[in-house]
């Protein structure tokens, strides 16, 4: 049986609301899978296939989808870095896009999800002393356990190359946030 206090490292990926929704041009998947839909973020699938899902999806979201501007990104990525940092979590990589967060962080199993939960509430509230009080985050949050060494450097090189995409990127190399 896994001991679950034991450190491990992780993959986690925070959505913000309405980032990825059914119809999305970029593909997407149901849940669990009950419909193969044709197409991925790698392969899309036709210009316009599934225009009227997303159409439909959007129409069912209460709120406007959030995006974050390249203005917030940087200082609410300090605060995650400094935040992560402060409660003891080894952080690896952080990268904060207009959309999602990706984050390679070490921590006990058990406390993952707590602390993925402490870290949407706290750039929500950073967000909003900045101005900002709309909604900003999906439901849930992905998380991907790292199982080797070339597994951890194919994470931290995937999660600095979201430079490339406009993201703002902090690594461990960089020292302080």
């Amino acid at each position: 049986m896994p001991d679950e206090n034991a450190l491990g490292w992780f993959h986690c990926i925070l959505s913000t609301y309405g980032s990825w929704l059914p119809g999305d041009p970029r593909g997407f998947r149901t849940r669990h899978h009950r419909e193969h839909v044709e197409g991925d973020y790698k392969n899309p699938p036709p210009a316009g296939k599934y225009e009227q899902r997303l159409a439909h999806s959007r129409s069912l979201q209460r709120f406007a989808g959030a995006v974050l501007t390249k203005d917030e990104r940087e200082p609410l990525g300090r605060v995650a870095v400094i935040h992560l940092q402060v409660q003891g979590i080894e952080v690896i990589a952080l990268a904060l896009s207009g959309r999602h967060v990706h984050v390679q962080m070490r921590c006990h199993k058990s406390r993952v999800i707590n602390i993925l939960g402490g870290l949407k509430r706290k750039l929500w509230y950073e967000r909003r002393d900045r101005g900002n009080a709309t909604r900003l985050w999906g439901v849930g949050r992905k998380i991907i356990p790292i199982e080797s060494i070339g597994h951890q450097r194919a994470t931290l090189k995937y999660i600095v190359n979201h430079r490339d995409e406009g993201a703002w990127v902090w690594c461990f190399r960089d020292g302080t946030p």
